[in-house]
């Protein structure tokens, strides 16, 4: 797996506490947010040398990973949050990527 750019446009709408975050949260109902900006990059490192390619849907090559513990949280508009400790990547056909921490594996349509 290569990527060669960092979609920069995401990485405040997975961040805790950014307006970003707070707008997807209003939009969507809840958010997938990392729990800081270290825990972005210490993911983004981990899945380049160790990830597994989960698919491709949406159009972005998908690549994970599981860890042991949690990276972020789910954040709902009612307050309620979860813990994620699953990293994805999403790369794009032109090697734009960017990081989400989720629950599991996407699905089509997540």
């Amino acid at each position: 797996m290569e990527g060669t750019a960092y979609e920069l446009r995401f990485l405040t709408r997975h961040l805790l506490g950014t307006e970003a975050a707070t707008a997807q949260i209003a939009k969507d109902g809840k958010a997938f947010l990392f729990n800081d900006l270290s825990t972005v990059s210490r993911v983004e490192s981990e899945i380049f040398s160790r990830g597994t390619y989960t698919g491709s849907r949406d159009g972005f090559a998908r690549y994970g990973l599981r860890f042991d513990e949690p990276i972020g949280s789910r954040v709902t508009k009612s307050g309620t949050t979860s813990a994620l400790n699953y990293g994805e990547l999403k790369l794009r056909a032109n090697g734009l990527y960017h990081i989400v921490p989720r629950t599991g594996p996407s699905k089509a349509g997540s």
